[in-house]
C-alpha cells in the first residue's frame, strides 16, 4: 500500500521520522506522547482506540508506514484531516487544495454541494468532492490496503437523559469544573500573552473574569466594529478587570480593499478542506492586531467559542419537552427532530429551502442519526438534535474560526470545548440545560472578579444614521399589518449591509442584497460565492 501524506511544516504542523516510520502532528503532544504514538504499528485497533481517548488536547496525527497509515482527529476536530485514492494511491492532507491540484478527476459530490448551499457545511464524513473525505470530530481512521479502511468513532458527543436531585450541587460542580478547566488553559500558556475577543455576552466574558479569578495578569482584550453597546460593555469589564484594552475600527473602504487582495485569496485556499464555507469575521481584525504590533508575537488568542450551543442554548423549543419524558425514538419524534433541525440550520436560501431539497437532505441526516444509535440503544430527540449540530455546525463550520489565527502565525485555545465541559454537559438534564438555565445561573451567583453585574447582550442599533430609516420602516410594516417574517427579511436585504458590525457584508456589493429576499444574509452569499471558487456552478442549483 502507498500512502503520500502532503502535510508540510507549515501552520504549527510538526514531523518525525523513526525506522520508516513518519509522524505528522499538530498540537502540544508531549515526548512520551509521541514515543506511544511510534508503539501504534505493533498495536491492535482496540489499543490505539483506547490511547487516543485519553489524549485531551486539540490536535491532530497522521501516522505513516510501508504498509499502513494511521489519521485521527481530536474530539472536536479543532485541526481537520482529509484523505483521497488517486490510481491506488493514498493521499492525505490537512487542507484540500494540494489534493485538487494532482488531478483533474474529482467530481463533484451534488448533495454536498447542496448541503453547503443549504447550510455552509456538507453532512457525514462527506466533502463537497466524491472521492475525498474528511475525518469527522472524534474519528480514527485507519488504512491498510485499498480495500482495507477502518473507520472508529472513538468518542462521541452525546448527551444522557440523567435526572438531578440537588440543582445547588450542580451548579457549584459546573463552576468547578469550569475554573479547573481555566486553570489547566493558563498553566499552558506558560506564562504568555493571553488575547481575548471580548464581548457582550456570556462567555469571552467567563474566559476574562476567570483568567482574573484565577490571577492571571497577562492579558489584553479587544472589541471592534461599531462604537457601540457592545464596545462599551467590553471596555467597562476590561477597565473593572484591570486589563489593557484595545477598539478596532473597521473601515468600510479598506475592508473592501481586503477582500479583493491577494492575502484574502491566499487565506480562503489555506482554510478550505472542503467541508464548509469560511469563517471571515475575525480575519480582518487580527491582521490589524499583528500590523499594529500590540499583541506579542507569541501571543495565544482564547475565545469564548463555543459556551451557547455546550451549554444548552441551542436546544430548538419545537422538540423540547417540558416535562423531560426522556427517550422517545418513534418516528414521529425523529421526524420531527430532523425536520426542525433542517429547518434551523439549511435555510441559507429560501429557493432552495423547498420540499425537493429537503428530501434529499433528510436522508442524509438520518444516516448520522441511526450512527448514534449503533453505540446507543437509547437517544433522546433533544440530544440526537445536539449531536448532529456538535458533529456538523459546530465542529466542521464554527470551530474552524481557529484558521484565522493560525494563519497570522498565532496559536489559539478553546476551553470551553475541553473535555470536561464534554463530559460535564453531556450529563445535565435537559431542562437545565434548556436556554442556558444552569450555565447562566451558576456565572451570576459566582460573580468571578464583580463583571456579572454590567448588562449583558443589549440590543443595540448601528450606525446611528440608520435608526430613524430602520424605525419609520418598522411604522410602515405595522400599519400594513405585515408580521416580523416580512418585515425581517426586508431588515436583512436593505439595513444588514451597514449594519454588520464585522463589515463582512463588504466582501460583495450592496446591490446583492437590496430588496434580496432570497438570502437569510452575508452567510448565503458567502456559500454562494464558495461553491463558485470550487467551479461549482447553476447546474446543481440557480442562484
Amino acid at each position: 500500500m502507498k500512502c503520500n501524506v502532503l502535510i508540510t511544516d507549515e501552520y504549527q504542523w510538526k514531523k518525525i521520522s523513526r525506522n520508516k516510520v513518519d509522524i505528522f502532528f499538530k498540537g502540544d503532544l508531549d515526548s512520551a506522547c509521541i514515543e506511544i504514538l511510534f508503539s501504534f504499528p505493533m498495536k491492535d485497533d482496540t489499543f490505539i482506540q483506547q490511547y487516543i481517548n485519553t489524549i485531551n488536547i486539540n490536535f491532530a496525527v497522521v501516522i505513516s508506514a510501508e504498509n499502513f497509515c494511521i489519521m485521527v482527529v481530536d474530539k472536536i476536530r479543532s485541526i481537520p484531516i482529509v484523505y483521497t485514492n488517486i490510481s491506488d494511491v493514498w493521499y492525505v492532507d490537512c487542507r484540500s487544495s494540494t489534493i485538487l491540484e494532482l488531478t483533474s478527476e474529482i467530481k463533484i459530490d451534488k448533495s454536498s454541494a447542496l448541503s453547503v448551499a443549504m447550510s455552509g457545511y456538507t453532512t457525514g464524513d462527506n466533502t463537497i468532492f466524491e472521492s475525498i473525505k474528511s475525518l469527522m470530530a472524534g474519528q480514527l481512521v485507519i488504512l491498510r490496503s485499498l480495500r482495507s479502511i477502518s473507520k472508529i468513532q472513538y468518542y462521541q458527543y452525546l448527551p444522557k437523559v440523567f435526572n438531578c436531585n440537588n440543582v445547588k450541587q450542580l451548579e457549584h460542580e459546573l463552576e468547578q469544573v469550569t475554573l479547573n478547566i481555566l486553570k489547566k488553559t493558563i498553566d499552558s500558556l506558560n506564562g504568555r500573552q493571553a488575547i481575548i475577543p471580548l464581548s457582550a455576552g456570556n462567555d469571552s466574558r467567563l474566559i476574562a473574569s476567570g483568567f482574573k479569578y484565577l490571577g492571571y495578569e497577562n492579558v489584553k482584550c479587544y472589541s471592534y466594529g461599531f462604537k457601540d453597546f457592545e464596545s462599551d460593555t467590553s471596555k467597562n469589564i476590561a477597565d473593572k478587570l484591570g486589563y489593557k484594552w484595545k477598539f478596532i475600527k473597521l473601515n468600510i473602504k479598506k475592508e473592501k480593499k481586503f477582500y479583493k487582495s491577494k492575502e484574502f485569496e491566499e487565506y480562503l485556499k489555506f482554510s478550505d478542506v472542503s467541508t464548509s464555507i469560511p469563517v471571515v469575521r475575525w480575519l480582518s481584525t487580527v491582521r490589524i492586531l499583528k500590523e499594529s504590533g500590540w499583541i506579542n508575537k507569541d501571543a495565544v488568542f482564547i475565545n469564548g467559542n463555543t459556551g451557547d450551543f455546550i451549554s444548552g442554548g441551542h436546544i430548538s423549543p419545537k422538540i423540547y419537552r417540558e416535562e423531560n419524558r426522556g427517550v422517545s425514538n418513534d418516528k414521529i419524534s425523529i421526524d420531527c427532530m430532523l425536520d426542525s433541525f433542517i429547518e434551523k440550520h439549511y435555510n441559507l436560501w429560501g429557493r432552495l429551502y423547498n420540499t425537493k431539497n429537503k428530501s434529499i437532505i433528510k436522508p442524509l441526516l438520518f444516516r448520522e442519526y441511526e450512527k448514534l444509535l449503533k453505540e446507543n440503544s437509547e437517544i433522546s430527540i433533544e440530544a440526537a438534535y445536539e449531536s448532529l449540530e456538535y458533529f456538523h455546525r459546530q465542529s466542521k463550520y464554527v470551530i474552524s474560526a481557529q484558521r484565522v489565527y493560525e494563519y497570522y502565525g498565532y496559536e489559539w485555545r478553546l476551553p470551553l470545548w475541553d473535555i470536561g465541559y464534554l463530559e460535564f454537559w453531556s450529563k445535565v438534564p435537559v431542562n437545565l440545560k434548556y436556554k442556558q438555565k444552569l450555565y447562566k445561573d451558576m456565572l451570576f451567583h459566582a460573580n468571578w472578579s464583580g463583571v456579572w453585574s454590567i448588562p449583558i447582550n443589549k440590543s443595540n442599533v448601528r450606525p446611528k444614521w440608520i435608526i430613524p430609516l430602520r424605525k419609520i420602516t418598522q411604522i410602515v410594516f405595522l400599519i400594513l399589518g405585515n408580521n416580523k417574517a416580512y418585515w425581517h427579511r426586508f431588515e436583512v436585504s436593505v439595513f444588514r449591509y451597514w449594519m454588520d458590525n464585522g463589515r463582512v457584508t463588504t466582501m460583495f456589493p450592496y446591490s446583492e442584497f437590496l430588496f434580496n429576499n432570497d438570502i437569510r444574509g452575508v452567510q448565503s452569499l458567502i456559500s454562494k460565492k464558495y461553491l463558485e471558487n470550487n467551479k461549482i456552478t447553476s447546474i446543481f442549483f440557480k442562484l
